[in-house]
């Protein structure tokens, strides 16, 4: 996404504004990313004053760790090129004077 708003006016002008706050919110993109990081931000914190108030369940968080060590090799994978999808074949278009 551009981080400036192209306005055409009629009279020709075209303006270059930057975006603001709202409009960078408003994208979907940046929405979903946003709201990523709050509920990341949320279990941090969760498991951090679960860990303070109760030593006792920290081999239990711990269990955790296997699915993480799972989430990080699954985004590998599906970022790697094998799973790329195929380019596309385009082939020419038919002659225009085809009968």
């Amino acid at each position: 996404m551009s981080r400036l708003h192209v306005k055409r006016r009629p009279d020709g002008v075209i303006e270059l504004n930057r975006l603001r706050v709202r409009d960078l919110l408003v994208h979907p993109a940046h929405a979903v990313m946003l709201a990523l990081f709050v509920a990341w931000l949320a279990l941090v914190c969760t498991l951090a004053a679960v860990v303070v108030r109760f030593p006792a369940a920290l081999p239990a968080i711990g269990l955790m760790l296997p699915g993480l060590v799972l989430g990080l090799w699954g985004a590998q994978v599906a970022r790697s090129p094998r799973l790329a999808p195929a380019p596309v074949r385009r082939d020419d278009p038919p002659p225009r004077n085809a009968a």
